[in-house]
């Protein structure tokens, strides 16, 4: 299929990842415009994070007026459970940049 539809072997690529931006790259026609200034290389390299995040504690107790077993008189806990998915999926659905790359004065920005 990929031979087929886009003229490339999988097997001289590593990941399907990379398999998938060669395709892109090959079917988009728009040439990607490289960093001329390498201090521009180094701070988006810096913001380069990856794996997996996660808060984990093994025991909390609540105390708040909808249990059965509240005490008045120590300070209210509530405990909440957060399960954010996709959110590489997500952020990879957002537009990226592809060129005319330059610092922007920081004068340009709202400082509120």
């Amino acid at each position: 299929m990929c031979l087929k539809n886009y003229e490339l072997d999988p097997a001289h690529l590593i990941t399907s990842p990379s398999l998938a931006l060669q395709a892109c790259l090959k079917m988009s026609q728009h040439p990607l415009e490289l960093f001329t200034s390498i201090d521009m290389h180094l701070f988006i390299e810096k913001g380069i994070r990856g794996g997996i995040s996660t808060i984990c504690k093994r025991y909390a107790r609540a105390n708040n007026r909808y249990l059965e077993n509240y005490d008045p008189l120590s300070p209210s806990k509530y405990i909440i459970y957060l399960d954010a998915n996709n959110l590489y999926g997500w952020a990879m659905s957002q537009a990226l940049p592809y060129g005319d790359f330059k610092w922007i004065s920081p004068d340009k920005f709202n400082k509120e």
